[in-house]
């Protein structure tokens, strides 16, 4: 490639991903030269991209560039962490529950006493029932969870469908999309 008259750019993909970044990338000029497998990490391809260095509108396509890069960072960072929050309840509550099972164990088993035997089967049943609150918290914090991260997920393609489809006009493209896809 003739540094000359391309720019260059070399970045790491998602292979998830790696048909949006291609229709983004094209919308702001650049084609794609090289992809190749990651050597670390399965899931991820390096892609290579040129462009004619000398571009109409380059000053606004590179900041718009920057917007469209924190905005494929923020879906790949929404990928990592679909559900925090239950994660934390359902771990803690776990180790909870456990504890008290362990609990009811130690007095229903290691001690004579009747007194003993009776905190113990009461203890037990606070652990089972505390379990099963654990799970259904879990699992309801869980669907909440998932409808924000869906709602994220789309207002973050919608965003990055809008600064593709600003590149495009910039560019003098005729037909600006609505449709991520076709970034």
């Amino acid at each position: 490639i003739n540094h000359i008259e391309y720019d260059t750019l070399t970045l790491q993909a998602k292979k998830e991903h790696q048909l949006l970044i291609d229709d983004c990338y094209e919308a702001f000029g650049w084609e794609k030269t090289d992809e190749q497998e990651d050597l670390l990490y399965a899931d991820t391809n390096e892609l290579k991209f040129k462009r004619v260095h000398k571009i109409e509108n380059k000053d606004d396509l590179q900041l718009l560039q920057v917007h469209l890069e924190h905005h494929l960072n923020t879906l790949g960072k929404l990928d990592q962490t679909k559900f925090p929050k239950t994660i934390i309840v359902a771990s803690i509550g776990g180790v909870i529950a456990l504890s008290l099972m362990i609990g009811s164990i130690l007095l229903f088993c290691h001690t004579p006493l009747l007194l003993n035997k009776i905190l113990g089967g009461i203890l037990s049943f606070v652990s089972i029932v505390a379990g099963v609150f654990v799970v259904l918290t879990s699992r309801k914090l869980q669907k909440k969870e998932l409808e924000q991260f869906i709602n994220k997920k789309a207002e973050t393609n919608n965003k990055i469908s809008e600064i593709c489809n600003k590149a495009k006009m910039l560019r003098g493209g005729k037909h600006a999309s609505k449709n991520t896809k076709d970034c």
